[in-house]
C-alpha cells in the first residue's frame, strides 16, 4: 500500500503539519498544494521524514517551485496545483477540464482553504483545505491510499 498526506495553504502552520506527520504512520508520500509550500522544507527537517514529498507554488508562495506536478503512483496518475489560475473560487470546472486533457485520475488543489472532495468516476479533484487558516472551518488534510483500491479522506485536524 501507498500511503499519501495531503496539506494545503499552511501559511506557517508548521506543528499543525509535524503533528499529522507523527500521527500518520507509514507515510510514503508527502505533497503541499501550495501557499507557504516552503513550510514543507521546515516540517521535514523536524520530523526527520524519509517520504518523498511534492509541492507547488500558490498564489502567496515565491521562487522557483513549480505551478503543477504530474507524477504517478502504483498506475494513478497524479495531477497538483494551486488552483488560483483555475478561478476555482467559483468553480473547478476548468480544473476539472485541465486534469482529464492531462490524464490525471486524481487532480489536487488549494487556494479556497475548504475542503472538497468528489468522485467523478473517472476523476477525483480533491482540495484538502488549510492545515493552517481554516477562517472558521477547522483545520484539515487528506489521506490518499493506493493499495488494490483507492481511498481518499479527508480528515479534521484535531490538536492534542
Amino acid at each position: 500500500m501507498h500511503k499519501i498526506l495531503v496539506f494545503a495553504d499552511s501559511h506557517g502552520s508548521h506543528s499543525e503539519m509535524i503533528n499529522v506527520i507523527k500521527r500518520e504512520k507509514n507515510v510514503d508520500i508527502i505533497l503541499h498544494a501550495g501557499d507557504h509550500a516552503r513550510d514543507l522544507d521546515t516540517v521535514l527537517r523536524k520530523t526527520c521524514s524519509t517520504a518523498r514529498f511534492y509541492r507547488v507554488k500558490g498564489n502567496c508562495d515565491f521562487g522557483n517551485t513549480p505551478k503543477d506536478v504530474f507524477f504517478e503512483v502504483k498506475g494513478i496518475k497524479i495531477l497538483m496545483t494551486h488552483g488560483n489560475e483555475f478561478g476555482v473560487k467559483k468553480s473547478v470546472s476548468k480544473l476539472d477540464y485541465w486534469a482529464r486533457e492531462k490524464g490525471a485520475d486524481i487532480v489536487i488543489f488549494g487556494h479556497t482553504h475548504r475542503p472538497y472532495n468528489k468522485n467523478l468516476g473517472d476523476l477525483y479533484i480533491l482540495n484538502p483545505g488549510s492545515i493552517g487558516q481554516a477562517r472558521g472551518l477547522g483545520e484539515s488534510y487528506a489521506v490518499i491510499k493506493i493499495n488494490e483500491r483507492l481511498t481518499i479522506d479527508i480528515k479534521k485536524y484535531m490538536k492534542i
